[in-house]
């Protein structure tokens, strides 16, 4: 249960404020490399969830509320699921996977085909393009 005494800092907190400054100002990628670092094939997402999950329950024992950061770091660490979502957000997720794809493909006419407004004429000169450029391709490599 929370404590109503103030941190105190002990040889620990000062030997990684020696490493390292202030710890509550590194970006998550470093504070990422140094968890791994120090604890090398241990998921530290899940380390924080079963930290709060015990904590909770610590409460709930007590038949009190955990706090609001308790259930904060639970949302945020539990698994997401698309069980329960409304319609809109599922129709976004499904036009967002078969909308044009915008980076390098293979077929390089690809990202267009699937664009709204596009007559047979302006997908078959973009499929001729790309063959042509597809040529010009392979006798640049050879």
């Amino acid at each position: 249960m929370a404590k109503d005494k103030p941190f105190k800092k002990g040889p620990e907190t000062e030997f990684t404020d020696k490493l390292f400054g202030d710890v509550a100002n590194l970006s998550d990628e470093e504070l990422e490399t140094l968890y791994e670092s120090m604890a090398p094939g241990v998921d530290a997402g899940a380390a924080v969830r079963e930290l709060a999950e015990q904590v909770a329950a610590k409460y709930r024992a007590h038949n009190k509320v955990p706090p609001d950061h308790v259930l904060a770091c639970l949302r945020a660490t539990g698994t997401k699921t698309l069980e329960g979502a409304k319609m809109p957000a599922l129709k976004k997720i499904i036009e967002s996977l078969t909308g044009p794809a915008r980076g390098p493909v293979e077929d390089l006419a690809f990202s267009y085909r699937n664009r709204k407004g596009m007559s047979e004429r302006d997908k078959n000169n973009v499929d001729e393009l790309a063959k042509e450029l597809g040529k010009d391709w392979e006798e640049g490599q050879e």
